[in-house]
């Protein structure tokens, strides 16, 4: 039985993920939950960090999505959720909220064809997650490291909390497996998302979030050398297990208001 099917439907229909590696690191970093965020959310976040209008106008002068370029889903209530597409959907829907009202001929007719898309409907998230990783992983459309490594973090979490039978070990077996990843890839991608958002939580009680967040572009080169670091080089390795993913970075003042810092490893209650 196929794992999949094919459907058309209404754009209104068609909702953003904020379950998407994208936003959810995104809403970590700025310290919002993840429970409370709203489509908009992630309309705005889109906006400023994908370059939607760029896209908005691409589709606009091609008249639509590429029928070649289907966008995953998941039924949701009588909703669709996007687990692949997130930034085609927004575009479409932004550009649907700006000309669908417009008289011009040639602005109805893109809008004609953007007002019903061609989905595919899985059955569960799981079973998109071979496709997912296809294309954001090693595809076209490359996620940044925080983002891959943030959708290993949240794929472990999710099975380990629904499963606690299962090892860490067996976890990112299963996940390399779904995903069609090497199992020391996924593996290097928990830890150093553990470790970032532990000190990146940590640096919350010294600057702002919104100062953290300008600091994004330099997490490729940050990246360089964090695989190192959180790994097992005898001189500059911390050799971090995956047994409880939860790295404390605690900032300890001396008298002289000079910052000592020190990285302590702690468990699960």
């Amino acid at each position: 039985m196929s794992a999949y099917t094919h459907k058309n439907v209404n754009i209104s229909d068609i909702i953003l993920d904020i379950e998407n590696p994208r936003f959810a690191s995104y809403f970590e970093r700025i310290g919002k939950n993840k429970a409370s965020a709203t489509q908009q959310d992630v309309v705005d976040y889109l906006i400023k960090y994908e370059s939607i209008n760029v896209l908005s106008e691409r589709i606009k002068e091609a008249k639509g999505l590429h029928p070649t370029e289907l966008l995953a889903c998941i039924k949701a209530d009588d909703k669709y959720i996007v687990l692949e597409g997130n930034r085609r959907v927004c575009a479409c829907k932004e550009l649907y909220k700006k000309y669908s009202e417009s008289y011009e001929s040639e602005e109805k007719e893109f809008i004609s064809n953007i007002t019903t898309l061609g989905i595919i409907i899985y059955k569960t998230r799981e079973l998109a997650q071979p496709y997912i990783s296809d294309k954001h992983i090693d595809g076209v459309k490359k996620w940044e490291s925080i983002e891959k490594s943030c959708y290993y973090y949240r794929m472990f979490q999710e099975k380990k909390n629904s499963n606690n039978a299962l090892s860490a070990e067996e976890i990112v077996e299963i996940i390399a497996k779904q995903t069609t990843s090497k199992k020391n890839d996924v593996k290097d991608c928990i830890i150093k998302y553990s470790f970032y958002m532990s000190v990146y939580d940590a640096l919350t009680s010294e600057y702002s979030r919104e100062e953290l967040i300008d600091t994004n572009s330099f997490l490729p080169l940050v990246d360089r050398f964090m695989k190192m670091l959180v790994g097992n080089d005898t001189e500059v390795g911390l050799s971090l297990p995956m047994k409880d993913l939860i790295y404390v970075h605690s900032f300890l003042t001396d008298n002289r208001g000079s910052h000592l810092d020190k990285l302590y490893l702690s468990s699960l209650p």
